[in-house]
């Protein structure tokens, strides 16, 4: 878009054809209007290039319909792409594309809106079009920029490229006629068994042994839904000592020397009385 103004300027950059879609990509259309537009301006482009004037017949011929086309199809899949990731041309960058433009520039080397508005206005573009189209060649550059940008190669790639690229070989070819050759003699079987046992390894591979394996675990067999409540109780009381612990209980032991018979009767009757036990 920006190349457009800042080569040939922009009168009838775009053209008034209709609204029908030329292409559908995802949800996005490219209509009749967008399509002109794009093959107005590559003719543009072709006749600064080769100087002389090339009409639409002579551009369908050499396939550039076709080239357009497929350009605006990229454009826009980068552009939904891009959206995705969550890229945006901020409108800092889209004032500062616009006011490198020397198209926009008044007399004073300057932009100037007034010009601005006017070669918009030639073109038939609003303001708010030509930023939204430039915004997003903006967020394209981005997405474009970081899929190419260069970064050194491993050394161990860049030296096996290097090797591959520029490696060079000598070969030495003698060339033996079958008349040279001769008639040669069919081997014997004796021929044949020795040449067998020296190099019979090439012929044989490893020997294989095929090994079925049933597994058989309590998660494959069980059926708990068969069980009834009677099946369960009878093996339950059969293997009762397998769920049981022994009773257990806990002693404390007082022990009163032989000249303590009034505290330990004392001690007997506050624990039968249901005292605390704890005399000290």
């Amino acid at each position: 878009m920006i190349a457009s103004f800042a080569l040939w300027g922009i009168p009838d950059l775009f053209s008034n054809t209709g609204g029908r879609a030329v292409v559908t990509i995802g949800d996005q259309e490219i209509d009749v209007v967008e399509f002109d537009r794009a093959y107005g301006q590559r003719l543009r482009q072709m006749e600064a290039q080769f100087g002389q004037v090339i009409d639409r017949e002579q551009a369908a011929a050499i396939g550039i319909p076709q080239q357009v086309l497929q350009q605006l199809v990229s454009e826009r899949s980068f552009n939904m792409h891009a959206k995705e990731l969550g890229l945006r041309g901020s409108n800092r960058q889209v004032v500062t594309t616009i006011h490198e433009v020397e198209a926009f520039e008044g007399f004073d080397g300057r932009f100037d809106r007034t010009a601005y508005e006017n070669q918009l206005a030639q073109a038939g573009v609003t303001p708010g079009e030509f930023e939204t189209s430039l915004r997003n060649d903006l967020m394209r550059r981005q997405l474009v920029e970081a899929l190419v940008a260069a970064k050194p190669a491993p050394d161990t790639l860049a030296e096996s490229l290097f090797r591959y690229r520029n490696e060079s070989r000598k070969a030495t070819i003698l060339s033996v006629s079958a008349q040279e050759v001769g008639t040669i003699d069919l081997p014997t079987e004796d021929e044949l068994r020795a040449a067998f046992e020296v190099e019979k390894g090439r012929f044989m591979t490893p020997a294989y042994k095929m090994v079925a394996v049933a597994e058989i675990s309590p998660a494959s067999v069980a059926k708990p839904d068969e069980v009834t409540d009677e099946e369960l109780e009878e093996g339950y009381a059969a293997r009762l000592a397998e769920f049981q612990t022994p009773e257990l209980r806990d002693v404390d032991l007082v022990s009163f020397g032989v000249n303590d018979k009034e505290l330990a009767e004392t001690f007997v009757s506050r624990i039968e009385a249901g005292e605390p036990s704890t005399l000290f």
